[in-house]
């Protein structure tokens, strides 16, 4: 991970897939948006947008499959170096 002026970026993708495998709650933005990627169990992840009022959340049975989420038209797997953390929690 590096940091850049109050907020940190993943270097790989692998990085994000470790903190998913080990069970962290995820907060991160991109393009200005808030997403929460968390464990619903210990089979379904969640990810979700932040600060809006309608549900919409997508649960996925895999890292593979919740990488394959898109974001603003982009793979999650292809933006894991551009996303910005603002909250890592490792619950696993």
């Amino acid at each position: 991970m590096r940091n850049y002026d109050g907020y940190v970026q993943y270097d790989s993708v692998a990085e994000l897939i470790e903190d998913i495998n080990i069970g962290s709650e995820i907060e991160f933005t991109y393009n200005g948006k808030g997403y929460l990627f968390e464990w619903s169990s210990e089979t379904a992840l969640i990810i979700a947008r932040t600060n809006v009022d309608e549900d919409n959340s997508a649960e996925f049975n895999s890292v593979e499959d919740a990488l394959d989420y898109e974001i603003d038209g982009k793979p999650l797997r292809k933006i894991a170096t551009e996303i910005q953390l603002t909250g890592l929690v490792n619950i696993g």
